[in-house]
């Protein structure tokens, strides 16, 4: 008889154990997803930071330029961020030292004109418009800036999936008058 309940209790306790390890993995893989998730979303503001600091600075940049009133969302063409004539990747030297990306961060950079951005909003007459500081519409312009950045693991497959890591996407709007 006690061999018998000594068995069990042997049975009971294994089980036990066994669960106990799966929800300590379980839990593991949950927090190493979201530590994944933040880095990604960290590296992409630091694209976007470092896009929106070149453009305010009058540094050299790929930018889409304007045209004609046909707005292009030219950040969900996935040929634009492997086109290096349109993408701007963010130099090591602006992401420091405290995380290796394989995948370094990136951003497009689109100028959009004044009617592409207000046009079509109604705007009520307590609206200041650039003319009614003296400035012209033309002498506008605006950045709409995208920016992606991954996971320091982050890895895609020859067809461009991707199979490990994370991936997180920013957008901003930038403002500026001549």
């Amino acid at each position: 008889m006690v061999l018998v309940l000594a068995l069990v209790l042997l049975v009971v306790m294994t089980v036990s154990s066994v669960v106990a390890m799966r929800g300590a993995t379980a839990s593991d893989m949950v927090s190493q997803n979201i530590r994944s998730q933040n880095l990604a979303l960290q590296a992409a503001e630091i694209a976007l930071r470092y896009c929106e600091r070149q453009l305010m600075n009058n540094a050299t940049l790929n930018v889409f330029s304007l045209n004609n009133g046909a707005v292009l969302d030219e950040w969900r063409v996935a040929g634009n961020w492997t086109d290096t004539t349109r993408v701007n990747t963010t130099p090591s030297s602006f992401l420091g030292s405290t995380v290796t990306y394989a995948t370094p961060p990136q951003c497009i950079v689109r100028r959009l004109s004044y009617d592409e951005m207000y046009g079509s909003i109604n705007m009520d007459q307590t609206t200041i418009r650039p003319e009614d500081r003296g400035v012209p519409p033309g002498n506008v312009f605006i950045y709409r800036i995208t920016a992606r950045g991954f996971s320091p693991e982050f890895q895609r497959n020859s067809s461009g999936k991707s199979i490990s890591g994370s991936e997180a996407w920013v957008q901003s709007t930038i403002r500026t008058i001549l």
